[in-house]
């Protein structure tokens, strides 16, 4: 009985494990500005009003 019981604790843990990697990760991988025009258009779309996004957009996990 304990044997299934470690099998599943070290899964969870290594899926834990690699989307703890993934998040700190992503932003190095991820350009924001190219989401400039999309992230415009669906504003546009759902209020009506126009989004001008000036200055460079980044991601960040602490904001700081």
């Amino acid at each position: 009985m304990r044997k299934p019981v470690k099998i599943l604790l070290a899964i969870i843990a290594a899926m834990v494990f690699l989307i703890i990697i993934a998040i700190f990760t992503l932003p190095f991988f991820i350009d924001p500005n190219n989401f400039k025009p999309e992230i415009a258009s669906r504003v546009k779309d759902k209020t009506g009003r126009e989004l001008t996004l000036t200055g460079e957009l980044k991601l960040s996990i602490f904001h700081g």
